[in-house]
Parts: structure tokens; sequence; C-alpha cells
């Protein structure tokens, strides 16, 4: 019969102080990691240590409060080092436990969800020592743990194999990718449409073309200060006939296309930042992009907004959708990104926006030119500390111009290749999780049942403690009515805060039960799918507010105004709450603390966070031990073709929020599938 035993039994607690070490003074200091284990820190040998906590080989350390995401480690043979006093040291007993087969265990998806449930704190969960010892570890013998040990290194070297080819195929589709970029840009993917379209207008009248437009634009806004007064504008760069432009010589320029630069074919402008002391000017209705949008995609939304009165007060300027945006500072990855609005929206200083306000030049075609010259506009940089590029010396581009026919045909045949390329990440993605299945099939197998345990009938044997279902089912009340009855507890919250009862709608509804059944663990029986608002069973939440309809609890009706959804509430609705309340019991504690984390989000960041949830609870329901591009990659990429118009640096910071909020999957409950 398989069984737990509780860690108590197995581990010691080692809190050796590195001052009161023999030979302590000469020991290098080591931090925790969740994805590398012990690592080396900038600390250096010194009496600053002197209350650093001893590490020896074999050895665990964590840190209390990011052991929940993994952030645990075992010291290597011949390692002998000090960690800070904030992390927990402990050893296992001699014979009782292989330290190896424990590490894999804190780290599968039943550790993390035991670290979870065990961790303690009001506003940042921590995991003292005392709690790793309630762990319950599967009850096998110290014999069966050196067999598994043994059988999981074997089976390292294959899967270390495995990822090292599969690194080697997306290494492979990215150079893939940037050579199709390189081959647009230089014209090779059109040789055969332009042999059969020798008479297109070529780029070098589509530059007069865009030449005479702009003079036309300048001289209506002189005359426009002329009759009106005001100050003169500023004559483009593109236009003043003194400055002179170094262009390549590109000898196997097609004969339709022609050398210019960004100066000739838009208006380079750079944005600004309202005061942000001054509240007024924020949070309003205006788009405002911040450079860590501009993450190479469409922005079809901003994480800010400015109001009305910052926009007119202020410096900013309005640009139309098919704007180019190329962002122009960060030590990162950031310089260098670009972008394309589309929708009008504002920017800040550290973005430069390329204008396209004349239809001549399709704005798809120049961010391509941008995403094929992303290094060498890194390269392009001015400065010594924090090397910047400016709006000068992005107008100075040079680039290879197209007619504007075979601009349409080079932009539709690069979406088409990258399609494809997206279709083989996919696979190689698959792949991947693949791979960590088989490894945590490995695991699993291990710690399953079906191994050898503990003589059950044996006196002395410690006590064995069943694995609990997840979700769980609530009794003295049906799913239905249960979700209808949080779906009111959930309205009842947010009408205490009329400022965010504007959000609460179907979408944050279905994501706030979502999160209640996958991380709480309470049953509400819904068979959610990946949708384009994140995770959703929509027929079911149909069928709780039919029920809630007939039982005169609430209704939900779309508004004619803005097509929103909108609770009403019944003369049956404080009946609801409280039989809701009484199912719940003291679980209802649970499910406040859950909607009110949620409550201050707004629909979009419900989406994202919900969607992220399931992501990365679907990975580690596959096995895998994610990072967060992974984890972003699911959600967003691998989701629903709607995901790719919120940017990824949303999803980034999504999950910076979870983690800060202890909102972490475990890998436990049902998968959430494609439709």
């Amino acid at each position: 019969m398989s069984g737990t035993i509780r860690l108590r039994s197995l581990i010691e607690k080692a809190h050796i102080k590195c001052c009161d070490f023999d030979g302590g003074q000469g020991l290098e200091a080591f931090g925790v990691s969740n994805t590398e284990g012990i690592v080396r820190t900038a600390h250096r040998k010194s009496d600053d240590l002197g209350e650093y906590l001893v590490i020896e080989p074999s050895w665990f350390a964590y840190n209390p409060y990011r052991v929940n995401v993994g952030s645990i480690g075992l010291t290597p043979e011949g390692v002998f080092g000090v960690v800070s006093p904030a992390y927990v040291v402990f050893r296992t007993k001699e014979r009782k436990l292989v330290p190896e087969v424990l590490l894999d265990f804190l780290k599968s998806s039943e550790g993390l969800r035991q670290i979870n449930k065990l961790a303690r704190g009001a506003v940042r969960k921590a995991l003292r020592f005392e709690d790793l010892c309630e762990i319950e570890f599967p009850a096998i013998s110290y014999e069966r743990q050196l067999e598994i040990l043994e059988h999981k290194q074997g089976f390292n070297q294959q899967h270390g194999r495995l990822l090292s080819e599969i690194e080697h195929q997306q290494s492979l589709l990215a150079k893939l990718k940037q050579a199709i970029l390189q081959e647009a840009i230089q014209g090779k993917l059109t040789a055969d449409w332009r042999a059969a379209h020798s008479d297109v207008e070529p780029a070098s009248q589509l530059l007069k073309r865009i030449s005479a437009y702009r003079l036309m634009e300048y001289d209506s806004a002189l005359s426009e200060v002329s009759v009106l007064g005001g100050r003169k504008p500023k004559k483009p760069r593109g236009l003043v006939s003194p400055i002179t432009y170094d262009l390549p010589d590109w000898p196997e320029l097609p004969s339709s296309w022609v050398a210019t630069v960004v100066d000739k074919i838009g208006l380079v402008c750079v944005g600004s930042t309202p005061d942000r002391n001054r509240k007024e000017y924020w949070n309003g209705s205006i788009p405002w992009v911040s450079s860590g949008e501009v993450a190479n995609c469409h922005i079809y939304d901003t994480e800010e907004k400015i109001s009305e009165e910052g926009f007119k007060q202020t410096s900013v300027t309005m640009h139309p959708p098919g704007t180019v945006l190329i962002a122009m500072i960060g030590q990162g990855k950031t310089r260098g990104q670009s972008a394309v609005l589309k929708i009008p929206a504002c920017t800040n200083q550290n973005s430069a926006s390329v204008v396209i306000d004349h239809g001549l030049i399709v704005p798809e075609f120049l961010w391509m030119v941008f995403l094929a010259r992303y290094s060498e506009s890194r390269g392009a940089a001015k400065g010594g500390n924090q090397p910047a590029l400016n709006g000068e010396v992005i107008g100075r581009m040079a680039l290879r111009l197209p007619p504007l026919d075979e601009q349409k045909v080079i932009v539709e045949k690069v979406e088409a290749l990258m399609t494809t390329c997206r279709t083989l990440e996919a696979e190689i993605e698959h792949s991947r999780t693949h791979a960590a299945h088989l490894l945590q099939a490995v695991l699993r197998e291990a710690f399953s049942g079906q191994l050898a345990t503990e003589d059950a009938n044996d006196k002395h044997a410690p006590a064995i403690a069943k694995v609990v279902p997840f979700p769980v089912r609530i009794g003295n009340i049906s799913a239905t009515d249960l979700h209808a009855g949080i779906l009111a507890r959930a309205y009842q919250h947010h009408e205490q805060t009329p400022k965010h009862l504007v959000h609460f709608g179907h979408v944050k509804a279905e994501k706030i039960t979502h999160l209640i059944e996958a991380h709480l663990g309470i049953d509400l029986e819904r068979a959610p799918v990946k949708a384009a608002a994140g995770p959703n069973d929509y027929p079911h939440l149909k069928k709780v507010e039919s029920r809630a309809q007939k039982a005169n609890w609430f209704v939900v009706r779309q508004q004619k105004a803005d097509g929103a959804y909108a609770f009403h509430k019944e003369r049956g609705f404080d009946a609801l709450l409280g039989k809701t309340a009484e199912a719940l019991g003291e679980r209802a504690t649970e499910v406040d603390a859950l909607i009110n984390l949620l409550l201050p989000l707004n629909t979009r960041q419900a989406e994202i966070v919900a969607t992220l949830y399931a992501a990365w609870n679907n990975l580690l329901l596959l096995g895998r031990s994610p990072g967060d591009e992974e984890i972003v990659y699911e959600a967003r990429e691998n989701w629903h073709a709607s995901k790719l118009g919120i940017e990824r640096e949303r999803f980034f910071k999504g999950l910076e929020w979870m983690r800060e909020q202890g909102l972490v999957p475990v890998g436990r409950g049902r998968l959430v599938d494609t439709q």
C-alpha cells in the first residue's frame, strides 16, 4: 500500500554561522536561483559575511519567500561556502533520504503544491523550516530511492542530447527568420514578381510624389500661420536642401528600386511624457506608448493612458495608425526594437515615431526594414554610459525602397513565410514539451503508489496520508448554484468599490471563477478552453446565468451603449449570498481574499493574469519546468490569435505581479485545451 511520510523524520536543520565555523572567513558566498540552484554571488570574501550560514556538499538552501517558484538548491560536491542568513539551510538524515531525489520532489508539481499550501503570511507568504517539515514525501525505501536516482541519471543523458538538438533547431529557425527579412528588404523574394511586372511606377517616382506631398503640407501650414498667426512650422528634414545623406553603394539594387533614407519617406518625431506629478494628466482615455511596449509587435492598446487635459497642456503628439515606432534607449534588448501602431496614440521621449500619413509607403515594409536591421540600429546608438539612438540618427538610416505595389507583395510574402515559421516554432516547442514530459514521467513513476513502500502493517511505520483530489467539490450545494453564488459574491465586492464595478462584466467574472477553481481548487464543474479572452467555459457560464435568472438571484444583460454585459441584482440576491457563505464555510475567507486580490484589475489585466495562470499550469501539468519566456509564449503566441494584439511586455509584467501576490500554479487541476 502506497503512502507518505512527513519530512520532519527525514531532514534536519543546519544552522552554522560563518563566524563560528573553523576557516569560515575563507568561504565564498552563494545565492539560490530557481533555475540554476546554488549559484555564486558578487559578494567578496570579507568579515561582513560573519552572520552568513555555512553550506556543505549535499546540503540544501532555499529562499523562504521564493521557494514556491522553485528557488531551492542542492550544494554540489566539492563546494563549501556561505549563503545569506535570510535563507533556510538543511540536510537529509543519513540513509533516510537521497538528497537528489528530495530535490526532484520539491521542484515537482506535487512538491510545489504542498509548498504553496504550507507557506504562511498575509502579504508575502514564506515557508519556514517548521513548515517544510510538514511536507508529505512518498514512503519509499532508501534503496529504492537510489534506484530512482540511477535511473534518472541515465535518462538525463538522453534528455540532454534531445534538448541540445531542440536548441539547435531553434537557432536554425531564428537564422531562417532573419534570412527571410534580409532577402525581403534586398528584393530577392520578389525577383520573379518584378520580371512579370516591369511596368510598375519606379520607386524614384514614388519618392518625388512623397516629397511633393510633404511640400504641399508644409506650404499649407505656412499659409495657415500667415492668416491665423502662430508659430512658424519647422521644415521637415527630408525637404531641407543643405542636408546631405550618405547612402551605401548597393550594386545589386533592382532597377525599379531606389536607395534613400527614413527622412525622405516619413516624418521622424520624438514623443514626451506629461508631468507625472500632475494627476489630472493621467488615467484618461488617450493611449500613450512607453518604450517597453515597442517590442517588435503591432500595438493595439497601451498600458497607460493620458487625459484630454494632459494631451492639451503638454507637448505630446497624437500619431495615426500605421506610424512605425523604434525604441531609442535601453541596454537590454529594448533599444532598436520596433512596432507598428494600430491605433491613434502618443509616445514617450524614449521612442521615435516615423509618421507615414501620405499612403505611399506600406508601414509594415518599413517595420520589416527595422526588424532586419535590429543589430545595426543598436550599433548606431551614441553615448557613453547609456548609448541611445535619436531622431536624427533614425532619420539618416538608409534603406532600399521598392515600388509601392512591390512593397505590398513583399509584406504579403513575408507574412506567409513567418506564419510557416510560427508553425515550426510550435512544433519545436511541442518537442521540448514532450521531452520534459518524458523526464517528469520518470519522476511520476518513481513517486507513484506502484512503487514499494514501508510496511503499512508495521506499528512503527509513519502515518499514511491519502492524496486529496483537485479541484474539490463543495458539499450541500450544486456546482451550478455555487458558481452563481461566487459570481454574486464577486459582484458584491465590486459594487462596494464603484470605481472597479465598470470592469465587472462577462470577461472578468469568468476570469475570477477560473482562478477560484484552478488556484483554490473549488470545483465548479467548468471545462475551460483556450478562448480569445483567456480560459473560458462560456456554455457553462450561460447555464449558470440562466439558473440565476430563474431563481431570481440576478440577471445579466447586454448594454445597448457599448455592448458590454452588466449584472443586475434580483430579490433573491441576498439569499444566494447566504446560501453560498454557508456552503463555503471556512473557505469563504479564501474566496474573498482572491476576489479582493483581483478587484483592482481592469478587464484586460484580469484576462492577462488568468491566461498566464492557465498557460503556466498547463505546462506544469505536461511535465515542464517553464521559464518566463516559455510561459509567455504559451499564453500569447500559443493561445489564441487575438492574444497577439497584446504586447508581450504586459505578460511579463503580469508574471511579476502574480509572483509578488503568490498567485502561482503548481500543476494541478484540469488542462485548458484548444476549442
